[in-house]
């Protein structure tokens, strides 16, 4: 029986070797296959950590010996996988081998499909992980059938083949895209992750920080939620001063950017720069999808700007999903990923949109803007960091349930698409399960520094009182 927590809401995940390996791997291909009837062809891509190619092996096997075809397009960021799935007809799945930012131990597998549209697990791991479990026997068996049913041969086996020119095609049409280059001298972070490929796409004066990929990440582990991710731009700006800074995670779907003399600026901040440079350009409200944990200050910023917000469970599957959906232009989450439908695919992308916000600033430069004038001007309520404690799943049930009754008893209008979220005119609480780890995630803010202060001693008074209970 395969260990059922690497299943996970977006992706499949777990330590190497222990709960992924090249064992895995293949079986993972027979799986998908059969999810394909046992026919079609597969672009696989994959990070620099050192268990990525024996995992590509596995996973390529898998799926030729089922009869399906397979391209390998290189190392490389995980948006350059989706690029060639929506850019392209020939593929009918797509498969990232990475584990995003977390440690080198780790690794795992992110699926799309042949529109670049990433798979969540009610939709599609739930399906894998219902049959990974069957003998080879079995798929061979159903690999006849399904192929005599299609009028195919029966005992195809499938064809691997690596093609790297998928890679120059997703850079030029990033390279295209930055079309306001500004006259700014800008410093990017890549942490040793997969963006580190692409670092001709920044103006040639740009500083080039832990460039090259490496398995390891030695020198920090790249997270764009996280302050010390941006302790090097902090540093070199003192002895090398640039204007703009930028930061990658590990496989290049998340970004996060910098400002000397202002600081790191907030995932909000940035939606509302996104959502400003949109109206200004295409004359227009734009349609926005955000995650729960946004701020309430974005969503009023977005409506002052006759713009439609659709709020929606945290996760880049489920974001994308209701992009293309409701046909919005832009989303964002807390997370720092940033979803782009406008002159683009609608799946997040940390490369592109960076391109757009150096294009937003370079045309903020040509109006004889600056970008500071600019977030001095925007909304800001008062927030708490995301706070996520390590918590057994039963537990977590508990304090979302506790917080859904004390809202109720507090006449809060309650959101419950993800966890639950407690409105009040002054503020909100909200409490939900990660994604990714057995761990209670939570926010608050508030319309002041006090109110937010008493809406977190009030939430974290509730959590105590779970924990103690099961003490």
């Amino acid at each position: 029986m395969e260990d059922s927590s690497i299943f996970l809401s977006n992706d499949i995940r777990g330590k190497y070797p222990v709960q992924i390996n090249e064992s895995f791997a293949e079986r993972l291909g027979w799986v998908l296959a059969d999810i394909m009837r046992y026919n079609g062809k597969v672009a696989i891509a994959g990070d620099a950590r050192d268990s990525t190619p024996e995992l590509k092996r596995g996973l390529s096997k898998g799926l030729t010996t089922m009869g399906v075809d397979v391209v390998d397009i290189g190392m490389g960021p995980t948006p350059m996988l989706y690029f060639t799935l929506a850019d392209n007809e020939e593929f009918q799945y797509g498969v990232m081998i990475t584990a995003s930012h977390n440690p080198p131990i780790y690794n795992g597998f992110k699926i799309c499909n042949e529109d670049g549209v990433s798979m969540d697990y009610e939709n599609f791991f739930s399906q894998l992980q219902k049959i990974v479990d069957l003998p080879f026997n079995e798929f061979e068996k159903r690999k006849h059938e399904q192929r005599k049913e299609q009028d195919l041969e029966a005992n195809y086996h499938g064809k691997a083949a690596e093609d790297f020119s998928y890679q120059d095609k997703y850079y030029e049409y990033l390279k295209f895209s930055l079309q306001n280059i500004p006259q700014l001298k800008v410093a990017v972070e890549y942490g040793n992750g997969a963006t580190g490929r692409f670092s001709e796409l920044f103006p040639d004066n740009s500083i080039h920080i832990h460039q090259k990929p490496r398995a390891d990440f030695p020198h920090l582990n790249p997270d764009p939620t996280k302050p010390e991710t941006f302790r090097f731009l902090e540093e070199i700006q003192k002895t090398q001063p640039f204007d703009f800074g930028i930061a990658f995670d590990g496989d290049g779907d998340r970004v996060g950017f910098f400002l000397p003399n202002y600081g790191i600026l907030s995932p909000d901040q940035a939606m509302m720069l996104y959502v400003h440079d949109f109206v200004e350009t295409a004359k227009r409200g734009a349609r926005v999808v955000l995650d729960v944990k946004m701020s309430k200050a974005t969503k009023e910023f977005i409506e002052s700007k006759d713009g439609i917000v659709l709020l929606c469970k945290v996760g880049h599957s489920y974001i994308q999903d209701l992009i293309l959906k409701e046909k919005a232009d832009i989303g964002g989450e807390l997370s720092c990923h940033y979803y782009f439908n406008d002159r683009y695919y609608g799946f997040d992308d940390g490369l592109y949109s960076a391109v757009r916000m150096l294009d937003l600033v370079g045309r903020l430069e040509k109006a004889g803007k600056k970008l500071e004038d600019v977030l001095d001007t925007l909304p800001k309520y008062f927030s708490s960091p995301e706070i996520r404690k390590p918590m057994p799943k039963s537990q977590q049930m508990k304090v979302i349930e506790r917080l859904r009754k004390w809202g109720k008893m507090k006449g809060a209008t309650l959101l419950e698409i993800d966890g639950v979220r407690c409105e009040f005119p002054d503020g909100w609480l909200l409490v939900r399960g990660s994604n990714t780890e057995e761990k209670i995630s939570y926010r608050v803010e508030g319309i002041s520094e006090e109110v937010k202060n008493r809406l977190l001693e009030d939430l974290e008074r509730l959590v105590k009182s779970v924990v103690d209970e099961a003490d």
